[in-house]
């Protein structure tokens, strides 16, 4: 790893959390407890996470085509927003 690289966040970051995902196309926004998402799939990385959490919040369109599958992302709300930017 490169010195000074930025790590990518993963479950044990987000343990009395909430994970909250969003996909416009599915017209899916889940709030996920990231305890409850730790227990079940370990401290993965959140970025590897959201094929698996498009699956867990029924996305019928998770496994179809390179086209019209599921874009499910992170989604943070205004305030969390604000709180990144400092």
């Amino acid at each position: 790893m490169r010195v000074g690289a930025k790590q990518a966040a993963t479950l044990s970051d987000y343990v009395g959390k909430k994970v909250s995902v969003i996909c416009e196309g599915c017209e899916v926004l889940r709030h996920l407890d990231g305890g409850d998402l730790l227990a079940e799939h370990g401290d993965a990385s959140m970025p590897s996470l959201l094929a698996n959490l498009a699956i867990a919040v029924g996305c019928e369109r998770s496994t179809s085509g390179f086209y019209d599958r599921c874009k499910v992302t992170y989604y943070f709300s205004h305030k969390d927003w604000c709180e990144r930017a400092g």
